[in-house]
């Protein structure tokens, strides 16, 4: 599938509606509408001329590079997102996005769809691509509830501690409620999948002349490898930084 410059045009003219909007209803949002469409314009170009020349290369040093650049960039968001210390968390966010994306990336490519090169461009950064940035948003949050509930509620550790209960034990409640934060949006993803607008992946890659029902497997199988990529990069993550939490938790209420 190809689309044509006049087709480019008629796509772009549809900014005519909102702009019409905005016009008609003396909303002040016209020059970040400009902004934001000029910013997604120049990252989005960006990244096409990048993957047109990764594609034609095809080269392992350079898919592997890439793909730890993604990871740096997904671990940077995370623990942003998180408000979470940056110099402190990075590194655990980063071994998390990279030892889940890769396993299971790999896993999906070898096993799931049976590629007998899993380092081919065409497939390795997309699916690469597809399993980190379903892992940002969920470990984010997963992550915020998790240290906030040791730096608000702490003196319940310290009590589970002081009545037997082994460390394991004693983490265990806000973990679990880390886990439920990865878990719901997977959840709730899976239970609407049956909705016209939530198969998002589905509908492009039937566009793009995929067998409808190698689309649906393909959205299925990638949601739970998602699923399962993001459970372990949250272990993976809170494993790494576990001397942050536990040993003096009270450094994150400082």
């Amino acid at each position: 599938m190809e689309i044509s410059v006049l087709g480019v045009f008629f796509g772009i003219l549809l900014l005519a509606v909102p702009l019409f909007v905005i016009y008609r209803f003396n909303i002040a949002f016209e020059t970040k509408l400009y902004k934001a469409f000029g910013k997604q314009l120049v990252i989005i170009g960006v990244v096409a001329f990048l993957m047109k020349m990764l594609f034609l290369w095809n080269n392992l040093f350079l898919n592997l590079l890439c793909f730890v650049l993604m990871a740096l960039l997904a671990a940077l968001s995370t623990v942003t997102h998180a408000r979470m210390g940056t110099a402190r968390f990075l590194l655990p966010a980063m071994a998390g996005t990279l030892v889940s994306g890769l396993f299971f990336g790999l896993y999906f490519l070898l096993l799931v769809l049976g590629l007998k090169n899993p380092f081919d461009t065409r497939f390795f950064l997309p699916v690469m691509g597809l399993l980190i940035g379903g892992v940002i948003p969920t470990n984010a949050q997963a992550l915020h509830v998790y240290y906030s509930g040791l730096r608000h509620h702490g003196q319940l550790y310290d009590y589970l501690r002081a009545n037997g209960s082994t460390h394991v034990e004693a983490v265990a409640y806000f973990l679990r409620r880390a886990m439920q934060r990865v878990l719901m949006p997977y959840l709730k993803r899976m239970g609407t999948a049956v909705t016209l607008t939530t198969p998002v992946l589905m509908w492009a890659l039937l566009a793009g002349g995929v067998d409808p029902i190698v689309a649906a497997e393909f959205e299925i199988l990638l949601i739970v490898t998602s699923l399962a990529a993001g459970c372990a990069s949250l272990l993976v993550t809170l494993w790494v930084a576990r001397r942050y939490a536990f040993d003096a938790y009270g450094q994150l209420k400082s």
